[in-house]
C-alpha cells in the first residue's frame, strides 16, 4: 500500500500546480483608512496598490455604523506613477446591491507599467447624503515597485 502513497503525492501536487494561478505580486501597500461620517452614517474607504508585471489601484469603501441601499457607496480608483502622472482611473462606480453593514465595495484601476516603475493609489469615495453625494478623497497609499 506504501508504494502507491508517493506517485499519488506527486499526481496532487501536478494538479494542485495546474488549477492555482501562476501569478506573482511584488507586494501591496495599503494608505491608512479615511472615515467620513455622511448624513450619520460613517463611511470608511481606502486606497491600495498592489503590483507584478501589471500595477493595480484599488479603491474600497464601507458603511461601518449600518447597513445601505444599492446605489448609496461609490468608489474612483485612481493609479498615478511616481511622478505624479495618472495612469488609469475608473470613474466613478456605485454599489448595485444592497450591502451589510462593514460589506465592502471595490473598484479596480490597472495598467501594464514598467519594470523599476513605482505606482500609488489616490482614489476617491462617496456617500450618498439624501439629496445626491457626498465625496471625499482617501489617505494616498505608499509607493510600490513593479520588479521583474
Amino acid at each position: 500500500m506504501k508504494r502507491y502513497l508517493y506517485p499519488l503525492g506527486i499526481i496532487v501536487t501536478l494538479l494542485a500546480s495546474l488549477t492555482i494561478p501562476q501569478i506573482a505580486f511584488a507586494g501591496r501597500a495599503n494608505g491608512n483608512v479615511t472615515a467620513k461620517t455622511i448624513s450619520g452614517k460613517t463611511i470608511v474607504a481606502r486606497s491600495s496598490v498592489v503590483t507584478s508585471n501589471w500595477a493595480w489601484a484599488f479603491q474600497s469603501a464601507y458603511c461601518a455604523t449600518t447597513a445601505v441601499n444599492a446605489g448609496h457607496i461609490g468608489c474612483l480608483a485612481r493609479l498615478y506613477n511616481n511622478s505624479g502622472a495618472l495612469m488609469d482611473s475608473t470613474g466613478w462606480g456605485y454599489n448595485a446591491n444592497y450591502l451589510s453593514k462593514a460589506d465592502e465595495f471595490v473598484t479596480t484601476a490597472a495598467y501594464d507599467g514598467a519594470v523599476g516603475t513605482s505606482y500609488y493609489s489616490y482614489g476617491m469615495s462617496s456617500g450618498w447624503n439624501g439629496n445626491g453625494y457626498t465625496s471625499f478623497t482617501s489617505n494616498r497609499s505608499p509607493n510600490q515597485t513593479i520588479e521583474s
